[in-house]
This record gives C-alpha cells, sequence and structure tokens, in this order.
C-alpha cells in the first residue's frame, strides 16, 4: 500500500481538512497512459506557468481598465465570471478512454 493522493483545505476556524487516498498494491500493475499528469516535472511546470499567466492576465485588466478601454462594470464582470469555476471543474475529469485509467 502507498500514499496515492493527499489533498487539504483550510478551514475559516483556522483547522485543516484532509483528504486522503491510500493506493493498494494491486493498482500498480495496471498500465498507465503514456502522458501521466500526475508526476513531476509536469506538476510544478504547470503549477509554475498557470499563476504568471494569471498573473499576466490580472495586469492585462488592470492597464485595461487604466487606459479607459475597459469599463469598470466590464471589470467586474469578467472577474465574477470566473467565481463559477466549480460548475466547470468536471472538464478536468473527462477521458477519452476510461479502460485506461
Amino acid at each position: 500500500m502507498r500514499l496515492g493522493l493527499c489533498l487539504w483545505q483550510a478551514r475559516e476556524d483556522g483547522a485543516i481538512d484532509h483528504h486522503i487516498v491510500l493506493v493498494d498494491e494491486a493498482h500498480n500493475s495496471r498500465p498507465h497512459p503514456e502522458l501521466f499528469l500526475g508526476g513531476e516535472p509536469q506538476v510544478t511546470n504547470l503549477i509554475t506557468e498557470l499563476s504568471a499567466l494569471y498573473l499576466q492576465f490580472e495586469a492585462l485588466l488592470v492597464e485595461l481598465q487604466g487606459l479607459g478601454t475597459l469599463p469598470r462594470k466590464a471589470l467586474e464582470r469578467i472577474r465574477a465570471a470566473a467565481q463559477d469555476y466549480a460548475a466547470h471543474e468536471y472538464v478536468f475529469f473527462e477521458v477519452g478512454d476510461l479502460s485506461k485509467w
């Protein structure tokens, strides 16, 4: 048995909740697809690149608003659109062939 996944969430009261997945040895014998994004360095590189992209996008919005090109109400609508991301997270769990996972 090995540690498969460990997620955590900070609660408002300062405590931390955990979701820990242990993987049975039998799972290790299953073939994995050639591209397995659970490994390194892909995950670290993905986080780095997405963080940089987020900062660039935020800077672009601020610049456009500062130039008067992007009205404040439009900026609020753009930022509000991101608040509903949880309704679209399912797309990251879709695979082309479930039998490969």
